[in-house]
């Protein structure tokens, strides 16, 4: 029985490889395959009737237009291999995110994200890939097929359909005539797909050819900065970099259940309710939090250093520790300034390696221990960025279930206890390096946690999980921040900690306070520091809400075309 069955599958797939190796069946089915992101986006995309129809069109006579070139259909379709594997990965998006055409930042991700990340992400979303790698590269399978048996499109088939082709582009063409005579902000490098990712594209490497450059167009930069503190006076100021922890689920922000039972106890602790950073993307957000760098003038970046360097200047030692792979971020240039400097994942070349963010912890005790003066230790963790349920031991998982955790909606339940189990795990590595901190005698210490960016779990209508998206959302950027300063630093500089707590319920932008902020708890005295950015100052001013789009320009955050509820619950920060 089964073997009958086997047979009668084989001979069904047979039937159906003869149906598609027909030259005319085959070219039919591709244009429609590599149609299918623009119809897609033509839907999910904020354009106008007429945008969204040539969005259609213009870009179906082009495809039109090449397989009508030759009778050889083989070599047309490997000549749209580019177009093909381009649009796998828009429909991969589309997906995940529900629309947004293949970003600037998408493109720079993949040379900036560690593969146990990678590997990560796409395990959890294999049955996508998989009709993926049937929709786009099985035609280049038939394609390879037919040149090798020769198969030739019928010249009467040619000249019909090119004839067709040719009508078609002339309509495309008078279409996007049309789309630029009603409107003066259109544009077809943005506008119309596959267009648009291609510009994209150009853009990333544009953007990795200045990061690749960093270290010759920052070479001579300095802070000349100085500390305004008793040179006598041991201090420790520690920097802990979140990753991937919204605000909305902290019991601090009035989450209703139980991710923060630590910090929760400890007195004196500043949290800054109202925090939103300028980007949803890590290579973007930790930069900013670390430079002088902000949305509104992003590009600096490349020409300047971190507050690391600040700090050496001041006549700090400082360390450098992080949880994540090295990648050809920008951070990872940054980290290089610092006198010490380690990678967890280093310790071992096993891509399943999973080292957790206690170890940080460790690292800054042995850093405190060695008993310099001066000190500065900067916390790149792990945070809560997918898997969720690997960012904290399993003896540690409060809230049950937690497994399996696919990034689908019908585990949301499983997923929801796993992200708040990171947190609560965060919640103790926060809360053991302030206890640390505050064991140290006779030293000044201080430690500031901010997140980079925050993370969806299908909170809405929109069923969109995870973070990087085109257009961000509540859950995206609004994001926890911290500051706690030991006794004896609040008895020396009671001014800091009452402009703390005057400015917890102000408007902040993570991204532009952050760095301001350190250097004026710490005392560190250049030009480059600007008070009215730093809220432990009386001089913090807040600004309008920007954000850094996916071609580095900054914008009102809410003239993004988001929803009406994450305009609405933005609206209120």
């Amino acid at each position: 029985m089964i073997r009958k069955i086997f047979y009668k599958a084989l001979y069904l797939i047979r039937l159906w490889l003869d149906v598609l190796m027909r030259q005319e069946v085959l070219f039919y089915i591709v244009l429609v395959v590599l149609m299918i992101p623009n119809v897609i986006l033509a839907i999910t995309e904020p354009l106008t009737p007429l945008e969204r129809v040539s969005s259609i069109v213009f870009p179906l006579s082009c495809y039109y237009l090449i397989f009508t070139l030759s009778r050889r259909l083989g070599w047309s379709i490997w000549l749209l291999c580019p177009m093909s594997l381009l649009a796998g990965f828009q429909v991969v998006l589309l997906y995940i995110y529900g629309k947004s055409v293949v970003a600037t930042d998408m493109f720079l991700n993949m040379v900036t994200t560690d593969a146990k990340e990678s590997k990560e992400l796409l395990g959890s979303i294999i049955m996508i890939l998989s009709v993926v790698i049937i929709l786009y590269i099985t035609p280049l399978v038939l394609a390879t097929v037919s040149l090798v048996k020769n198969k030739k499109l019928k010249r009467t088939f040619i000249r019909q359909n090119r004839s067709v082709a040719f009508a078609v582009a002339f309509v495309g063409v008078s279409l996007l005539w049309m789309c630029y005579a009603a409107s003066d902000a259109y544009s077809v490098k943005t506008g119309v797909y596959p267009i648009n990712a291609c510009y994209n594209m150009y853009k990333a490497v544009s953007r990795h050819d200045m990061l690749k450059n960093y270290k010759a167009t920052s070479r001579d930069f300095k802070f000349n900065a100085s500390s305004s503190h008793s040179a006598q006076q041991r201090e420790i100021y520690v920097v802990v970099i979140g990753e991937t922890s919204r605000a909305c689920n902290w019991e601090l922000y009035g989450y209703d259940r139980s991710t923060n039972p630590l910090l929760k106890q400890v007195k004196d602790l500043v949290v800054f309710d109202s925090v939103l950073t300028e980007s949803n993307i890590t290579h973007k957000t930790v930069p900013m939090l670390i430079s002088s760098a902000s949305a509104v003038d992003y590009d600096k970046i490349y020409y300047q250093k971190s507050l690391i360097t600040a700090f050496k200047e001041a006549g700090f030692m400082t360390a450098f520790f992080s949880n994540q792979a090295h990648t050809e971020a920008l951070i990872d240039n940054f980290a290089l300034e610092a006198d010490k400097m380690q990678y967890l994942k280093d310790r071992s070349k096993d891509i399943n390696f999973n080292p957790l963010d206690s170890e940080l912890v460790k690292l800054t005790q042995q850093v405190i221990n060695d008993g310099a003066n001066k000190q500065l230790v900067v916390l790149h963790t792990y945070g809560s960025h997918y898997n969720y349920a690997a960012r904290y031991p399993q003896d540690m998982a409060y809230f049950k279930p937690d497994s399996p955790v696919s990034p689908q909606k019908e585990f949301l339940p499983k997923l929801k206890n796993a992200y708040d189990n990171s947190i609560r795990y965060t919640d103790k590595v926060i809360y053991d390096l302030i206890t640390m901190l505050d064991s140290v005698e006779n030293a000044h210490t201080s430690l500031l946690y901010v997140s980079d960016h925050g993370e969806e779990l299908f909170d809405d209508d929109r069923e969109v999980i995870f973070h990087s998206s085109t257009t961000p959302s509540y859950y995206q950027v609004h994001v926890p921040m911290l500051v706690w300063l030991s006794q004896g630093y609040r008895e020396a500089y009671p001014n800091i900690q009452a402009s703390l707590m005057a400015n917890r319920h102000e408007q902040v932008s993570s991204s532009a306070s952050f760095f301001h902020t350190i250097l004026n708890v710490a005392g560190i005295e250049t030009t480059y520091r600007d008070d009215s950015y730093s809220v432990a100052s009386k001089a913090y001013v807040e600004r309008p809400r920007i954000y850094l789009n996916d071609h580095y320009v900054a914008v009102p955050l809410l003239s993004l075309d988001m929803s009406d509820n994450n305009i609405k619950m933005l609206s209120n920060f």
